[in-house]
């Protein structure tokens, strides 16, 4: 009988650790599938993501940066057009005054 009970109750405990490893690898499995998909949208989908914000970034500092080139380079062309026409017209002036004088 005593080996009967102890028959019975290896079998409880036997099941017990059985549905005990059961859970755990199930409660692990999801886990890693939920890792593995979080990591899968992460390194794919955000990469993909973090990259063309990145060129779309570049592209517009880098129109930006043309424009703000080009506008400065209008401003000395105009500066120095209006001094080199300034110096002329100064020139002209007194060449005509010098020779009224004369």
């Amino acid at each position: 009988m005593q080996t009967n009970m102890a028959a019975i109750q290896f079998g409880q405990q036997n099941q017990r650790y059985l549905m005990r490893n059961v859970f755990d690898e199930l409660r692990q499995h999801c886990e890693r599938r939920k890792y593995e998909l979080l990591h899968h949208a992460v390194n794919e989908d955000m990469d993909v993501a973090i990259a063309k914000t990145t060129e779309y970034n570049a592209t517009k500092s880098a129109k930006i940066l043309n424009t703000n080139k080009n506008r400065a380079g209008n401003i000395v062309r105009d500066m120095l057009g209006r001094r080199l026409f300034a110096y002329f017209d100064h020139w002209a002036r007194v060449n005509e005054h010098y020779k009224v004088t004369m």
